[in-house]
């Protein structure tokens, strides 16, 4: 699914414009559907790197990235460290919920 048509299905069946649902979401909950995405990424992401025996990619994809380097960028973005920081942080007990 194109990244324009993702807002664009649930809007048609809610009945509403896209511009619309994205302006009403943000009225209602305090942050964008694109801030909201991530956040929900990011927090999917997390409890993956909890198991040892995945790997760095296998994380990547199912937190709905399908390039390596994007998930790089969005974990420095999110997290301001490298996924293999991140990780080793995550495995150490020293990032996040136990």
């Amino acid at each position: 699914m194109s990244a324009a048509n993702r807002g664009e299905e649930p809007a048609q069946r809610a009945g509403f414009s896209e511009r619309h649902l994205r302006n009403r979401f943000e009225q209602q909950m305090g942050l964008s559907l694109r801030d909201d995405r991530s956040n929900y990424q990011f927090h999917a992401a997390i409890p993956l790197m909890r198991d040892s025996t995945r790997s760095l990619s296998d994380v990547a994809e199912w937190s709905g990235f399908y390039s390596q380097s994007v998930f790089t960028r969005f974990i420095r973005r999110m997290a301001g460290r490298t996924p293999r920081e991140l990780c080793r942080q995550v495995l150490e007990g020293r990032y996040g919920p136990s």
